[in-house]
C-alpha cells in the first residue's frame, strides 16, 4: 500500500523558495488555470490536475525529483486534490511527494502572498528587466506623433505572428523577439529609430533589450504599455494584419550568427559539446531539459520545440524542475543564444548546444491510461436507454451551445464531489480524448463502468437523441478559463487598466514578501545611462 504523503507547512514552502536555490525540486499547483489565475504562490508552476499525466513527463521529466503539490485546500469540489494526484502520481514512479497543508486556503490563512494572472514568474521578470537595465520607453501618443513623420521609426511587433495577425499597430511589422537579431542588419541599413511593441509590457521590454544586448546600433525603444495602453490612450489596434518580415537572406544569417557569438562570450554563455551533452543525458541524478529554440522546422530527436520568444515569455509552460539544466540547440546559434541570455539572468542554468546533437531517444511521456471507444448513435442510444449518466468534459461554451439531456458538465478534479451513485455506467462527453482517459481512469478506479465516448452534437441531432434545454444565459462553473482582465484585448478598457497595474506592481509585491528572484545588477552589468535614447 502507497504511504500517504507527508505535509509540509507554507511556511516552510516559502522559506525554501526565498532561500538560494538548493537541489532540484518543483512545486506544482494542481488547481484549474483559471483557479490558480485568481490567486497562487509565486514560484509556482500551474499544472492542472485534469491533464496531470499528460504534461507532468515534459515538466518533471526524472521521476525522483522532489514533489510538492498544491490543491486549494478544502473547498468544496477541490477536497483532497493533493492526495489524489499523489495516489496517482505514486502509481507512475514520483515518490518523493509532500502536499502543502492547508494547500492554498492554507498558504493564505499563514499570512503568506498569493499572486493573480498566469506565467507571473516571466511577467515579474520583465518588469525586473525594465527597472535593472533602464530599457528606453516610449508612450502612445509620443508614439503617434513619431509615426505622423515624414521618415517614422520602424515599429516591430514581438509577438509570435498568429498573435500579430489577431491584433497589431498600425504599420506594425512583425519578427517574434528570439528572430530579431535575423532583422538586425535590415534594421541597422534602415538607420532609423526602432520601437518594439508587444500587446502589454514584457515583450517589447524584452524585445528592445534584446537589440541592444545583440548590437544594434540604431535607437531602440519599447511601446511603454503595449497594445493596451495604446487603445487606453485613445488610438485603435489594426486587426487581422499580416506583415511579418521578409525571410533573412543567407549574409544575413551570417551576420546574426556571428552577433550571437559575440552575446555568448561578452556574457559568459556556458556552451555545451555533443559529447558533453551525452554525458550529461547519462546521469539519473540530474534534470536536463531539452529545446530547440526556433518557431519554424523539426526539432532533432529528444528536443522539445520551445520557441525562443514564448520560452521566455511563458517560461513555466517548459520549465518546473528548480534547479534544473537547460540545453538549447539552434543550428545558427541565434535563437539559442537569444533563450541562453534570458534564461541565464532569470537565474537558471540555460546552456547553449555548440554542434548537432547526436540522435537521442524521442521523449515518450508517461503511460497514459487507454482512450474509452466511441459509441455510435446506436450504442449511444443502447446506453442512455439503459441510464447510463452522462458527464460532458467539454468546454463551458461548448455544453452551453448543445448538450445531451440530463447531462452533467464535469471536469476530472472534480468528479469525487458529483455524488454519483455506486458502480454508475457513464457515457462520457469530451472533445480532447486523451483528458477523457484521464476521467475514465479515475471513475474505473472508483468503481464505475465507463460505456464509452461521444463528442459530435450533430450525430446526437441527425439521429434524434434528446438534447438538453439552452444555457445559454445560465451561470456555471467555470474554473478551468482564466477570468482574471480577460477583456484586456477585446475592447474592455478597465481589464486593460486593472492588468497594467498588476504587472507594474509586480515587483513592489515580490519585494514586500521577502523573495528576490533576481539579484540587483552591479554598475558595470547595467547599459550606460543615457544609452539608445532618441526623444
Amino acid at each position: 500500500m502507497t504511504p500517504r504523503p507527508a505535509t509540509v507547512s507554507p511556511q516552510a514552502v516559502m522559506d525554501r523558495l526565498r532561500a538560494a536555490p538548493a537541489g532540484e525540486w518543483a512545486f506544482i499547483d494542481l488547481r484549474e488555470e483559471g483557479e490558480a489565475a485568481e490567486g497562487h504562490p509565486f514560484g509556482s508552476v500551474n499544472l492542472p490536475y485534469s491533464r496531470l499525466e499528460l504534461e507532468l513527463g515534459a515538466l518533471v521529466p526524472r521521476p525522483d525529483t522532489p514533489l510538492v503539490l498544491l490543491d486549494g485546500g478544502n473547498l468544496e469540489g477541490g477536497k483532497d486534490l493533493a492526495a489524489r494526484a499523489a495516489l496517482r502520481l505514486a502509481a507512475l514512479g514520483y515518490h518523493q511527494l509532500s502536499i502543502v497543508k492547508g494547500g492554498a486556503l492554507g498558504w493564505e490563512a499563514a499570512g503568506l502572498p498569493l499572486f493573480k494572472g498566469v506565467h507571473t514568474w516571466s511577467k515579474a521578470f520583465g518588469e525586473w528587466v525594465q527597472h535593472e537595465f533602464d530599457v528606453p520607453e516610449i508612450g502612445p501618443q509620443e508614439l503617434a506623433e513619431q509615426r505622423a513623420l515624414a521618415t517614422p521609426p520602424v515599429l516591430i511587433d514581438g509577438r509570435p505572428l498568429a498573435e500579430h495577425r489577431a491584433f497589431t499597430l498600425p504599420g506594425a511589422l512583425n519578427c517574434p523577439n528570439a528572430d530579431l537579431p535575423l532583422a538586425l542588419p535590415a534594421l541597422a541599413e534602415a538607420d532609423l529609430p526602432v520601437i518594439v511593441h508587444c500587446a502589454g509590457r514584457t515583450r517589447s521590454i524584452i524585445g528592445a533589450q534584446t537589440l541592444r544586448d545583440f548590437g544594434l546600433p540604431n535607437p531602440v525603444m519599447a511601446l511603454r504599455d503595449g497594445t493596451q495602453g495604446w487603445e487606453l490612450a485613445g488610438f485603435q489596434r489594426d486587426i487581422g494584419a499580416n506583415r511579418p518580415m521578409p525571410a533573412p537572406s543567407a549574409s544575413q544569417i551570417a551576420d546574426a550568427t556571428a552577433r550571437a557569438k559575440a552575446v555568448i562570450a561578452a556574457h559568459g554563455l556556458p556552451t555545451l559539446t555533443a559529447e558533453d551533452l551525452q554525458a550529461w543525458l547519462a546521469d539519473p541524478t540530474r534534470t536536463t531539459y531539452l529545446f530547440d529554440p526556433r518557431s519554424d522546422g523539426t526539432p532533432p530527436s529528444g528536443f522539445r520545440a520551445a520557441p525562443g520568444t514564448t520560452l521566455v515569455q511563458q517560461t513555466d509552460r517548459f520549465i518546473a524542475v528548480k534547479g534544473a539544466r537547460v540545453v538549447l540547440w539552434d543550428p545558427s546559434l541565434v535563437r539559442s543564444t537569444f533563450a541562453a541570455l534570458w534564461l541565464k539572468r532569470m537565474g537558471i542554468m540555460a546552456h547553449v548546444l555548440l554542434e548537432p546533437p547526436q540522435p537521442a531517444p524521442p521523449a515518450t511521456g508517461l503511460p497514459l491510461p487507454p482512450v474509452p471507444h466511441a459509441l455510435d448513435a446506436p450504442a449511444l442510444k443502447a446506453a442512455l436507454a439503459q441510464g447510463a449518466l452522462v458527464l460532458d468534459l467539454r468546454p463551458v461554451a461548448a455544453f452551453r451551445a448543445a448538450h445531451l439531456a440530463k447531462a452533467r458538465r464535469a471536469i476530472r478534479p472534480r468528479i469525487p464531489a458529483l455524488g454519483l451513485a455506486e458502480n454508475s455506467k457513464i457515457v462520457l462527453v469530451a472533445r480532447d480524448s486523451a483528458r477523457a482517459a484521464l476521467v475514465a481512469h479515475d471513475l474505473t478506479a472508483a468503481g464505475h463502468a465507463v460505456l464509452g465516448l461521444t463528442s459530435d452534437p450533430k450525430l446526437w441531432q441527425d439521429h434524434g437523441l434528446p438534447l438538453g434545454q439552452s444555457l445559454a444565459d445560465a451561470p456555471l462553473d467555470d474554473p478551468e478559463t482564466v477570468q482574471f482582465c480577460a477583456g484586456r484585448h477585446s475592447g474592455n478598457l478597465e481589464d486593460a487598466r486593472l492588468y497594467l497595474a498588476w504587472e507594474t506592481g509586480l515587483l513592489d509585491r515580490l519585494s514586500a514578501a521577502g523573495l528576490t528572484p533576481w539579484p540587483t545588477l552591479l554598475p558595470h552589468q547595467r547599459p550606460q545611462a543615457g544609452a539608445q535614447t532618441w526623444l
